[in-house]
């Protein structure tokens, strides 16, 4: 399962046109559990978000299952929050996703949690700027919990030219290493190279090799 919570803090009296938008995706290994927004204003007040469309989302030529929920944080002025919160169920530990501390605005604060029982080994990888990230590991009751965290990170520019954002934006890739069999073991997951090609075959052991009439060439 995986639990997100958002607050963005307006701080300008146009920020409704740069940053009252958002987003929520999720597809058939991400499956939304729930989700709610809203906006909580200066004095106090929360208004729920009310107006939200969903619509397919495909990349290029190619369509997936891909899906993303839109909507407004309403009645934004200077020195709201838009509140976020999103719950997925993941079909798939092979299809984590990495975690971004870095956006086009300045993040005061970026936190990831993974808690994970003794039966699973998760390892991780830091790219970007590692000296932004700090992390922190507790085991306590049979359970592990890892906590990374930034703070005070600077809003990064985009360009158009620039490659994807995972070749310069600091991001954690964590991934289920081993997991512990029916006979009390731990087994390879997805630790190597190996590991991910097995997972790969899988998906492509049991396809005809030898095509049919709809791929024969004219």
């Amino acid at each position: 399962e995986q639990q997100e919570h958002e607050e963005m803090l307006f701080t300008k009296d146009e920020s409704a046109n740069i940053a009252g938008k958002s987003s929520v995706y999720f597809s058939y290994f991400y499956q939304l559990k729930d989700w709610d927004a809203h906006t909580v204003l200066p004095d106090g007040r929360k208004i729920k978000v009310s107006n939200s469309t969903t619509h397919s989302r495909s990349s290029y030529i190619f369509f997936d299952d891909s899906k993303e929920i839109e909507f407004l944080y309403p009645a934004v002025v200077k020195g709201a929050k838009g509140i976020t919160n999103v719950s997925y169920e993941l079909k798939d530990p092979h299809l984590l996703t990495p975690f971004y501390f870095e956006n086009y605005f300045p993040v005061a604060s970026g936190i990831l949690t993974i808690t994970f029982p003794e039966e699973i080994n998760i390892n991780y990888l830091v790219k970007g700027n590692k000296d932004l990230v700090q992390v922190k590991k507790e085991t306590r009751r049979g359970k592990t919990t890892l906590t990374f965290e930034a703070v005070n990170v600077p809003g990064v520019n985009y360009y158009a030219d620039a490659p994807p954002s995972s070749y310069f934006l600091t991001h954690v890739i964590f991934y289920v290493e081993k997991v512990k069999n029916a006979g009390g073991e731990m087994e390879p997951y997805l630790g190597t190279v190996k590991d991910l090609a097995h997972y790969y075959y899988s998906h492509i052991q049991d396809l005809e090799v030898n095509g049919g009439k709809e791929v024969e060439q004219v």
